[in-house]
């Protein structure tokens, strides 16, 4: 029989430094002991709790271009889905007799004739993975939320900021000693009311006030136009479109920050 093997790791995965290769080669492994026929090999790196795996399609199509029963080789049911909307999906592909599923470390095969107790076992095993990402994003929320009422940035900090890892290896926003200068200069210029954001562009790059990003980007007319607009810099965040007080230090004050929205609203 012909095989697909899927590895995945999510970023939380590649954090705690588990091992794509680790997975391939035990299912490699796998497949030559049961003489299986590996025709192609999908990797997949995704986020748990986000994303519309895309990957994930494009093995499936794969497996149903094929013309006779393919495996798919996997390590165990939650490297393959993550609730029971796939399930759906390729438990009619299974009946079609298009693919077979193979569960590695699980010892479960899943094929057309799967009786009902080996498709309890996978049901479960989706229950333990969708259970695992349902947590998994409660701590997330709780985590921002936690950060947002101590001051902490849960986003790249603006320009004339700078994210960084502290010694403690946990993130941090701290002043760009080469930028944050520039930034208040913007805020002075644009307050006078006699320059527009396509003029104030100009005088960016005669300042050279660059993005911190993409190895110095000249700001944009639009860029200049929110960062104008961006309450972080007198030391406040916006989230949801509420403003919460950070920690860090503030590039100009509240009174200059108004007297610009003034300018933008007339």
């Amino acid at each position: 029989m012909k095989a697909i093997i899927l590895s995945r790791v999510s970023t939380n995965d590649q954090q705690e430094d588990h091992s794509i290769e680790a997975q391939k080669t035990s299912l490699r492994e796998y497949c030559q002991r049961k003489n299986l026929t590996v025709i192609k090999e999908f990797e997949i790196i995704e986020s748990l709790t986000q994303g519309k795996r895309r990957d994930f399609y494009e093995m499936l199509e794969f497996a149903k271009k094929q013309k006779e029963l393919v495996a798919i080789v996997a390590d165990k049911v939650d490297r393959v889905q993550r609730s029971f909307k796939e399930s759906v999906i390729l438990d009619e592909l299974r009946r079609q007799e298009k693919i077979e599923l193979n569960f590695y470390s699980e010892g479960m095969v899943i094929g057309k004739n799967a009786n009902s107790n080996e498709i309890l076992r996978w049901d479960f095993a989706i229950m333990g993975a969708k259970s695992y990402v349902l947590n998994l994003s409660d701590n997330v929320k709780r985590s921002i939320e936690y950060k947002i009422r101590n001051g902490e940035c849960i986003r790249k900090a603006p320009v004339g900021y700078l994210n960084i890892k502290n010694q403690q290896g946990k993130s941090d926003v701290i002043v760009d000693q080469e930028r944050a200068y520039l930034v208040k200069k913007l805020f002075i210029e644009y307050a006078k009311g006699t320059t527009s954001f396509q003029q104030l562009a100009k005088r960016c790059q005669e300042w050279g006030l660059t993005s911190n990003v993409n190895n110095g980007k000249p700001l944009s007319h639009n860029v200049i136009a929110q960062t104008i607009k961006q309450p972080f810099y007198y030391g406040y965040m916006r989230v949801k479109e509420e403003l919460h007080k950070h920690k860090y230090e503030a590039l100009i004050a509240k009174e200059l920050f108004d007297k610009c929205q003034s300018v933008i609203a007339g």
